[in-house]
C-alpha cells in the first residue's frame, strides 16, 4: 500500500511542479500580459485562459501551437519556441 500512495504523492506534486512552471513560462513569455489566468479579470485586453480553453480546447493541442505561430489566427507574434507554447497550451487546458 505505501508504494502506491507515495506514488500518488508524487505524481500529485509532479503535476503541481509542472502547472507552477507553465504559468510562470506563460508569463515570462508575455502571454499575461494580455491573457489573465483566472475568469474574472475585466482589465485585461483579451480572453482569459480558462475562457480560451473552454472555446479552443475542442481544436487540439498541434492546431493551436500551428496557429499560434503562423499567426494564421491573427494572434500578435509569439516569442515562444512551439515545445514551449506546447507547454503553455497544456498548462491553458488544465483550466477549463
Amino acid at each position: 500500500m505505501k508504494p502506491i500512495v507515495c506514488a500518488a504523492a508524487l505524481l500529485a506534486a509532479t503535476f503541481s511542479t509542472t502547472a507552477v512552471a507553465s504559468a510562470d513560462l506563460a508569463r515570462r513569455q508575455g502571454c499575461t500580459n494580455c491573457h489573465a489566468a483566472e475568469d474574472g479579470n475585466r482589465r485585461m485586453p483579451s480572453m482569459s485562459f480558462p475562457a480560451l480553453a473552454k472555446q479552443f480546447g475542442p481544436v487540439g493541442e498541434d492546431k493551436l501551437v500551428a496557429q499560434l505561430h503562423d499567426r494564421s489566427t491573427g494572434h500578435p507574434a509569439v516569442r515562444s519556441s512551439p515545445e514551449q507554447t506546447r507547454q503553455i497550451i497544456r498548462w491553458m487546458l488544465t483550466l477549463k
